[in-house]
């Protein structure tokens, strides 16, 4: 039987907020931020918390990685840059952060426990 998943690293909320990238970047056509997402929801929901704090992690740094992405831009229908609107921006911001909160509970509760992490 699994262990019931601690409420430091409750996964409720943070599911609204992966839809939200999920539905956010199918709209701007980036499959590849789709697919990441999607597999984060699904690692997020089977509770494979060692999984999706490193998937999360993997998203981060580097050149067009989830940081970057806030910087307001995305690829439009024709294939080149357009500006995100400022509630977008604002809302990728917020959201973000609070996924990449998650990933860091998952990773303090994965050390306290002494479970494999990151």
């Amino acid at each position: 039987m699994k262990e019931p998943v601690p409420f430091e690293v409750d996964s409720a909320a943070v599911l609204t907020d992966v839809e939200w990238m999920i539905e956010l970047f199918a709209a701007e056509g980036a499959q590849n931020w789709v697919h990441f997402f999607e597999e984060a929801r699904d690692l997020i929901v089977a509770e494979e918390l060692e999984s999706v704090a490193r998937h999360l992690e993997s998203g981060c740094g580097g050149m067009g990685s989830l940081t970057d992405q806030n910087v307001g831009f995305a690829l439009g229908p024709q294939g080149r840059l357009e500006k995100r609107a400022e509630a977008v921006k604002a809302e990728y911001v917020t959201r973000l952060c609070s996924i990449l909160d998650f990933k860091e509970r998952v990773q303090r509760f994965l050390r306290r426990t002494g479970r494999k992490g990151i």
